[in-house]
């Protein structure tokens, strides 16, 4: 959109209006299909637009077999004694505490996101779930419209419906994705 804005010198020299610009719409397609599998893994169309690692530890939380990295906080908490009793007798034990947990709460961090994801990847149906999602909604990490044919989604459900599907989605004074439910 940027550049339209470079172009209002050249209609100004050859006399003539600038046209009204409109980013084009965006929306996605969604079928029954897609929309059960957004549903088993309770998530939103606009959830698959982040990337994968931040849906694999959103879904390795929600997973009830998940167990929990627990024992990172118990740590915390003896550090945290031993800053709290060290306090009066040596400052230098004091920032060398500090530092560890620091240090501890990055490798633990670290640590807690690589098993979210294995505890995940682990779980075939559910990866095979989420590629599925992915692969629809961002093939080969682009938006449908860039890489999917719509005249095949006309197809399924006829030119006339899909062209209605598509006119009330299609708002021209906002870029915001819209969802096509077919």
């Amino acid at each position: 959109m940027n550049y339209f804005a470079q172009l209002s010198p050249l209609y100004e020299l050859f006399g003539v209006e600038m046209p009204l610009v409109v980013e084009r719409s965006h929306f996605q397609i969604t079928t029954p299909r897609v929309r059960n599998l957004l549903e088993m893994l309770e998530l939103a169309v606009s959830d698959l637009a982040q990337p994968r690692d931040v849906l694999v530890k959103k879904l390795a939380k929600d997973s009830p077999n998940a167990p929990r990295l627990e024992w990172g906080a118990e740590l915390g908490r003896r550090l945290e004694a031993l800053v709290a009793n060290s306090a009066e007798s040596d400052s230098s034990i004091v920032k060398e505490a500090v530092r560890l947990r620091e240090s501890m709460r990055h490798g633990l961090d670290r640590l807690t996101t690589r098993y979210d994801r294995a505890v995940v990847e682990r779980d075939h149906v559910l990866t095979t779930r989420l590629s599925r999602l992915q692969g629809w909604l961002y093939p080969e990490g682009h938006p449908q419209e860039r890489v999917f044919s719509f005249p095949a989604f006309a197809a399924r459900v006829g030119l006339e419906s899909f062209h209605r599907y598509v006119m009330a989605a299609v708002d021209p004074f906002s870029s915001a994705m819209r969802e096509i439910a077919l």
